[in-house]
């Protein structure tokens, strides 16, 4: 969270297009360092689709996430993408455990025009996700300067909420907290268990200006 490295981040941030061919990935593992960890750490104007995570396990602090850690600028597309690799957030000295997702950690940066950030659709997560803070099937958090558009995806991983400072922090089947400007999810269903005491919920754990249409859970599960 340090202001003074964010440039660094953004140069290092994948950009373009990346075609994984529906290649499957296996025992893949990965620990991460204090901001994001997934198969791409982070990405900026950029589209990943037919990804494939059959194995192995994400383990980071902040912005964990199976496929992408964080979108940090521009519009990120996500399609077409699997995991079913296990994801954890751990504490660390400087870090938070945060935004934690099945397929992506988190979205950074301010929105500028009426465009979505980030665009995942035709997404599938079934691994298990663990974390402290904004902890999502989907998406850990869509932050409030940010805004992004979910799609057609689903989950079937478990949901754990870990350590006990959780506030108004969310953990949800879709997305943990899902905060941006005008968000939406739409055509999404959750099959994983959530396992928390605060703030959980199938679909959504916490939501501002973010709008569900047309998404459902499993019956039995927190609602």
């Amino acid at each position: 969270n340090d202001p003074s490295n964010r440039l660094e981040e953004k140069t290092l941030a994948y950009q373009g297009i990346f075609d994984g061919g529906n290649c499957e990935i296996k025992n893949l593992y990965i620990v991460g360092g204090a901001f994001y960890t997934g198969f791409f750490g982070s990405a900026n104007s950029a589209t990943i689709r037919n990804v494939k995570i059959m194995s192995g396990s994400v383990q980071g602090t902040d912005r964990v996430g199976g496929i992408l850690g964080a979108s940090n600028g521009g519009t990120v597309l996500l399609e077409n993408c699997y995991n079913a690799a296990n994801i954890k957030a751990v504490l660390r000295s400087g870090g938070t455990a945060c935004n934690t997702g099945g397929i992506v950690g988190g979205t950074l940066g301010p929105v500028t025009g009426s465009s979505a950030q980030l665009i995942v659709k035709n997404c599938v997560n079934k691994g298990a996700i663990s974390g402290y803070r904004e902890v999502g099937g989907i998406i850990g958090r869509i932050n409030p300067s940010g805004r992004a558009e979910i799609q057609n995806c689903y989950n079937l991983g478990s949901i754990i909420q870990s350590g006990t400072n959780h506030n108004e922090f969310g953990y949800g089947g879709i997305v943990g907290s899902a905060d941006g400007k005008a968000s939406t999810i739409s055509n999404c269903y959750n099959a994983g268990a959530i396992f928390g005491t605060s703030n959980v919920h199938a679909i959504a754990g916490t939501k501002k200006s973010t709008t569900i249409s047309n998404s459902y859970f499993q019956t039995g599960l927190q609602g």
